[in-house]
């Protein structure tokens, strides 16, 4: 979760097509991003207040937990991507890591009958495929849209989706 959030920052603070949001992303390393996210009994995970925190010390960036209590459709998950994607904001998600990983090598992952909860970014996405930047498998990795609806559905169907200050998003 860390290093997703590090890597939306750190979009923000050096591609972002805004001048004044490249301007006025501050930059965090991986480090000081673990004084805002707490490790908890599942590992590293962010709760409101932790997003609150990050958000007022990541101005002009806002982001938002979004929690799902039933499993939404897949075309809702597609819908809220596409609509960050169209801002050029990209998205983390939480998927189970083995399903994601069995795709990526075409074999079979035995994952002892659990799941593996891990975070990955949204950066991309067509009528096949979604397009994830992994802090564990690399960038642009493709995974067909099919497994990754079936990844994300593992449970609290988590998004973290930012957002700039009103004052931003006009430019």
């Amino acid at each position: 979760m860390v290093y997703c959030v590090y890597m939306l920052i750190e979009y923000c603070r050096t591609v972002h097509p805004v001048d004044l949001v490249r301007d006025t992303t501050p930059a965090l390393n991986p480090e000081e991003i673990k004084d805002f996210i707490k490790v908890r009994p599942m590992g590293w995970a962010v709760d409101e207040n932790d997003i609150e925190a990050l958000s007022t010390a990541v101005s002009p960036i806002e982001f938002e937990l979004r929690e799902f209590e039933r499993s939404p459709s897949t075309q809702k998950l597609y819908n809220i991507l596409e609509d960050r994607l169209e801002r050029e904001l990209p998205t983390i998600a939480v998927v189970d890591a083995i399903q994601i990983q069995e795709q990526r090598t075409n074999r079979n992952i035995s994952s002892n009958g659990g799941q593996t909860e891990h975070a990955v970014v949204v950066v991309g996405l067509n009528d096949r495929d979604v397009y994830l930047n992994d802090p564990w498998g690399g960038m642009q990795v493709p995974v067909d849209r099919d497994t990754f609806g079936e990844a994300w559905d593992i449970g609290l169907n988590r998004l973290i989706t930012m957002s700039l200050q009103s004052t931003l998003e006009d430019h």
